[in-house]
């Protein structure tokens, strides 16, 4: 009932705060990491409420073990999550992405994340991946599970190659990808490489895909890309 009680106040106040100052719950300026924590705090407000009856008759090591057991719980499936696919970074982290089709060209605007960077979700194989869009990196360059889950077999892989990421260089095995949709921009036998494991924090939609398209520019910030109908 307490912990109930909790939760009532803290939605209480969300809308007080919300309705007195005019915030709106905009996607495109939310900031995620804020979100997470904020999501995370008041869980453990109403855990803290749930176990309170366990917990006054615990010790206080063991008060500490079994709040740093739930947070590595949440940790771990929230982390599980996104590596399945069913929760992609491109969620928590939203970019804004709009589609202008007409008969001549597919057009796909991308505008950044709050850390200004642009995320997306796209087609490989006709599977959903999360990316970031690097103008840098010459490759299409996937983590190791994602390319396993898409059945490309990165076990049988050579990771020989050495592919430029930002200020470094990540072990890799270079391949070519079937299909790569963004939004309703297509296209078909991409370069790519799947990097080494562990070693790739996302995946990167980088210039293999970019340079098969008829043209991408930034317009005040935002990433445009067109691909002309044949």
């Amino acid at each position: 009932m307490r912990a109930l009680t909790v939760l009532l106040v803290l939605a209480f106040l969300f809308l007080l705060i919300r309705t007195g100052t005019g915030i709106r719950l905009d996607p495109d300026n939310l900031n995620p990491v804020l979100i997470g924590y904020g999501a995370l705090f008041t869980a453990g407000i109403v855990m803290a409420e749930v176990l309170r009856p366990l917990m006054v008759r615990l010790l206080p090591v063991a008060r500490f073990v079994v709040v740093i057991t739930l947070a590595g719980l949440v940790w771990l499936g929230i982390d599980q999550l996104g590596k399945s696919g069913h929760f992609p970074d491109a969620f928590l982290n939203p970019s804004a992405i709009s589609t202008t089709q007409d008969a001549n060209v597919e057009q796909v605007e991308i505008s950044p994340a709050w850390d200004g960077i642009y995320r997306v979700v796209v087609e490989v194989n006709n599977q959903a991946l999360p990316m970031v869009v690097d103008l840098a990196t010459p490759f299409v360059l996937l983590q190791y599970n994602d390319a396993a889950r898409l059945g490309l077999m990165p076990q049988t892989l050579v990771f020989k190659d050495r592919i430029p990421l930002g200020d470094r260089k990540v072990q890799a095995a270079k391949l070519e990808i079937a299909s790569v949709q963004l939004d309703g921009i297509a296209v078909q036998n991409v370069a790519a490489a799947v990097a080494a494991p562990g070693i790739l924090e996302t995946n990167i939609l980088g210039l293999s895909f970019l340079t098969s398209l008829d043209d991408v520019a930034l317009e005040d910030g935002t990433l445009v890309l067109k691909k002309y109908r044949d």
